[in-house]
């Protein structure tokens, strides 16, 4: 047990020292699941209920366990100038009450108060009060990653020893993130069935019947993107129909069709998204704790890629994320590990989803990784984005686009063809 035998208990009888606190009292997601997998069906003396329940004592070693990984005793860390610690100092009633309250989240504040009667009368400091944080660091090196590529060298950084003006190694930092992703389980399996959209927008209401229009551009003509460099097919889809149009909006041409891709054949993808919703790992959770700072770091990375462009040179502004992608995609992960894609979070569409394709224009007209043109499912726009629904026009856009991609590739690309509503307009639109 944890506890501080020459420290004055006086107060502090046996009786007290039995007492049992149950799963149900204490918030922090961690310490219950301990409580609810090693307790037994007992009366719980915090809210008097029978349930898992483990006892105080052991609790609270628990507790302390969490506060030795992330706090130290500042006489074994802190030096000591005029009397006094150089350096943030609690004592333990500060730790509990103020530092950790929130975390530890107990339904009863007599929790708190049995915990602070137990620990060491010592005063704390963070562990490793004079390390600047690791996350801190490794944006460091991405950010100097950032600057090395844009300003001063593009495509033989990896060949290049790291200098005084790039002192954070921003050539390791790739494989660090590919690191910190494998360690926050980041893949993501998309699976049958899933619907993507991708948007195009046009000056004019002569809605493009070939499949072409929204598929990747040839690579002669296709141009720098977020993930993509110049020449370097790939295909841009979203989650959700708003964010389609809304990542793709023009205020100068203001007519838009979305098409709907859908999943035949389950991807994996690296899913930066999902850190916006993630937790953190509380410093009680001994299996999640050591990736806090992987979390932490990749939370800032994410947003750093996802910003809306600062620089209206996308030559430049868009480098840093094309030579990660690349990584991904070639270079880090095993064959059992590839990905066919990233999933990021939108700048344009709170909420929203972006994902990006490892695939060439023809990969995607043929369906050949298991991503179908769903003709049926395309919505026409027309000024400030109204859908136009049914209508003879919309109706004869959606079997042309089913009859063309039948012609070239065949009926396995082609999902949910569309009856014909209006033939008699077919003619006119060709």
């Amino acid at each position: 047990m944890y506890i501080d035998e020459n420290r004055n208990l006086s107060g502090y009888s046996m009786a007290e020292s039995e007492k049992r606190v149950c799963h149900r009292c204490i918030g922090n997601k961690a310490l219950s699941k301990y409580i609810r997998t090693n307790g037994e069906m007992k009366r719980c003396d915090y809210c008097g209920g029978r349930s898992r329940s483990i006892p105080f004592e052991e609790f609270f070693d628990v507790i302390m366990d969490g506060v030795s990984y992330a706090y130290s005793r500042a006489v074994d860390e802190l030096p000591v100038e005029h009397g006094e610690y150089v350096g943030k100092t609690y004592s333990s009633d500060e730790l509990i009450y103020d530092e950790l309250s929130e975390e530890i989240n107990p339904q009863n504040e007599r929790i708190l108060d049995d915990i602070v009667d137990l620990m060491p009368d010592e005063i704390w400091c963070d562990a490793d009060p004079f390390d600047n944080e690791v996350e801190d660091l490794d944006f460091y090196s991405w950010e100097a990653f950032c600057k090395m590529v844009r300003e001063k060298m593009r495509f033989v950084f990896y060949r290049v020893n790291t200098d005084d003006d790039y002192p954070n190694d921003p050539i390791g930092i790739l494989d660090r993130i590919a690191k910190y992703t494998q360690e926050a389980k980041l893949t993501r399996r998309i699976d049958k069935h899933t619907k993507l959209f991708r948007c195009r927008v046009f000056s004019d209401d002569k809605w493009p019947t070939d499949p072409g229009n929204y598929a990747p551009p040839k690579p002669e003509h296709a141009v720098p993107g977020r993930m993509n460099a110049s020449g370097i097919e790939m295909l841009y889809l979203t989650l959700e129909e708003e964010t389609a149009k809304q990542e793709t909006y023009d205020r100068n041409r203001e007519y838009a069709v979305v098409v709907q891709y859908r999943v035949e054949d389950p991807i994996y993808v690296l899913d930066l998204s999902r850190l916006d919703t993630m937790d953190l790992p509380s410093i009680f959770d001994r299996e999640r704790r050591e990736t806090a700072h992987a979390i932490k770091f990749l939370k800032q990375f994410a947003d750093d890629i996802s910003r809306p462009k600062v620089n209206v040179n996308i030559d430049t502004e868009y480098v840093p994320t094309q030579i990660m992608t690349e990584f991904f995609r070639y270079v880090r992960p095993k064959d059992r590990d590839r990905y066919d894609g990233i999933l990021y979070k939108s700048t344009q569409n709170p909420g929203g989803k972006c994902l990006v394709l490892f695939m060439n224009r023809e990969d995607v007209l043929t369906g050949k990784h298991g991503i179908h043109l769903n003709p049926a499912e395309t919505h026409f726009y027309k000024k400030q984005y109204t859908e136009i629904v049914n209508d003879a026009t919309s109706c004869a856009k959606k079997e042309l686009l089913a009859k063309v991609l039948l012609h070239r590739y065949g009926d396995t690309c082609v999902k949910d063809i569309p009856a014909s509503s209006a033939v008699a307009e077919k003619e006119k639109l060709v």
